[in-house]
């Protein structure tokens, strides 16, 4: 199952982000994020630790003029914290993440993978 989510753009959004591949992060608002990583952590097989995702940065900026879509890479961290040992873990992943601009939105979709290999 994807990720998908709707963002609104006001005009002047719309036009910066046309032109100057305006960040993801600061167009999303807070509700988008918290399902981003929610949607992360229903995906994550291990919930040991009580995971965490944080530290979301976009990468790899691509975006077509002519087509309206485009891509980026989001990375984050995913942080551990073992109360019983005091142990803490973390580790960097990402998700890739297409979307296209269809009047005064941007609509998303992504798919995670838990790369995490299990013995």
């Amino acid at each position: 199952m994807d990720f998908e989510f709707k963002i609104s753009l006001r005009k002047n959004e719309y036009n910066e982000f046309q032109l100057q591949n305006m960040d993801f992060l600061k167009l999303a608002p807070d509700n988008t994020i918290n399902d981003l990583k929610s949607y992360i952590f229903d995906k994550l097989e291990n919930k040991d630790g009580s995971p965490e995702i944080s530290e979301l940065k976009t990468a790899n900026f691509k975006y077509d003029i002519d087509k309206r879509a485009g891509s980026f890479r989001l990375s984050f961290l995913v942080s551990r914290r073992f109360c019983c040992s005091e142990v803490d873990s973390s580790n960097h992943d990402y998700i890739d993440v297409t979307f296209q601009l269809e009047n005064s939105h941007i609509l998303g979709r992504a798919s995670y993978f838990d790369w995490t290999l299990n013995n």
